[in-house]
């Protein structure tokens, strides 16, 4: 991997590593629209598409009270509802594959 890739996969990884870390410090599992798009964000780290990803993390990160009704009406979740362990496991066993 070109070192400029290396230098955005790592800044996605760690943006997706401490969102996970912050649902782990509440403790409390992620709601639907946070699982959906931190998962978007995995998976978008494993296609190396940096920029879909740090859109992806960015929706994952923001608040409820900012969500409005037409953004949660347009909402079509892909992936299944984790909990925080769940993400936790994924990105994990995605690391284990990738560079550090």
């Amino acid at each position: 991997m070109p070192s400029s890739q290396v230098t955005d996969y790592r800044a996605l990884r760690q943006r997706i590593e401490r969102f996970i870390e912050v649902l782990e410090r509440w403790p409390r599992n992620p709601d639907r629209w946070e699982c959906e798009y931190a998962l978007q964000a995995v998976r978008s780290l494993e296609e190396l598409d940096f920029m879909r990803g740090n859109h992806s993390i960015m929706w994952a990160e923001w608040p409820i009270e900012r969500r409005t009704p037409q953004m949660v009406a347009a909402f079509k979740p892909e992936f299944a509802l984790l909990a925080t362990q769940g993400l936790r496991a994924r990105i994990d066993r995605l690391l284990r594959n990738m560079p550090s």
